[in-house]
């Protein structure tokens, strides 16, 4: 396929923690005990998964959606 362009996003959602736990008061213990690794990600954790996609190993995945979450969305 010539000319084929191939589109990698990451998002990491930190942000939209604080705003939870601000507006319902949900303790971070709270929602920490919802992540099965038990901790949320540190900003580096999900870097290694951008680089990991930005590289000649990744050359061959498209269109999937990675989630790094730590087990957060099996519960």
């Amino acid at each position: 396929m010539k000319n084929a362009t191939y589109v990698e996003a990451a998002r990491q959602g930190s942000h939209c923690w604080r705003r939870y736990l601000l507006e319902l008061g949900v303790t971070a213990d709270a929602v920490t005990a919802m992540v099965s690794m038990g901790r949320i990600a540190q900003a580096e954790e999900v870097a290694q998964v951008v680089v990991f996609l930005c590289s000649d190993a990744a050359s061959y995945i498209t269109g999937q959606s990675l989630v790094i979450d730590g087990g957060y969305t099996e519960n």
